[in-house]
């Protein structure tokens, strides 16, 4: 995550991801140069939300990230 773009900025890459239009949460495409991650918006503002959360908690010392969470901030930061 760059020192210069808010968590709010960050979290909000998510939204540039592509929709599912079906049932489930996520769908991958592995071998695939764009778009090989798609995402329900469900789950995409349950996400947004959490990780926001998450990431001002070990920000601020109080918890530090879980597995999911440093899994969801290595998609965003290899995507954008």
């Amino acid at each position: 995550m760059s020192d210069k773009m808010t968590t709010k900025e960050f979290i909000d890459n998510f939204d540039y991801f592509r929709r599912v239009p079906t049932n489930g949460n996520v769908i991958i495409h592995p071998n695939l140069p764009n778009s090989f991650i798609e995402l329900t918006g469900e789950f995409v503002d349950e996400l947004k939300n959490n990780l926001s959360n998450r990431i001002m908690m070990a920000q601020q010392g109080i918890d530090d990230l879980g597995p999911i969470e440093k899994f969801a901030i290595m998609i965003l930061e290899d995507a954008y």
